[in-house]
């Protein structure tokens, strides 16, 4: 096992660093609760019996929103209802 020290002042730095962090992750959650129930890709695709290339040209477009977390996005179901919607009454 190998150990490393650092300075005080290093050390605190980082746990401030990293409890700003939590928050920041801690906050997103509270919101995607908050905000309703989410679905990616994939799901999206099922239900619209679309390719995920159009999804990709609809997010493009802006006719479907959605929100991008490292490589995935995530698309609120409230939006895709509406879409659904949408469609229907044209």
């Amino acid at each position: 096992m190998n150990f490393i020290a650092i300075e005080t002042q290093s050390f605190e730095r980082m746990k401030e660093s990293f409890n700003k962090f939590l928050s920041e992750i801690e906050s997103l959650c509270k919101t995607w609760e908050i905000t309703g129930e989410w679905i990616d890709t994939q799901e999206v695709c099922q239900l619209l019996n679309i390719s995920k290339r159009s999804l990709h040209n609809y997010k493009l477009r802006g006719i479907i929103p959605s929100s991008t977390i490292g490589n995935k996005s995530y698309f609120k179901l409230s939006d895709i209802q509406s879409y659904i919607e949408k469609q229907i009454k044209e």
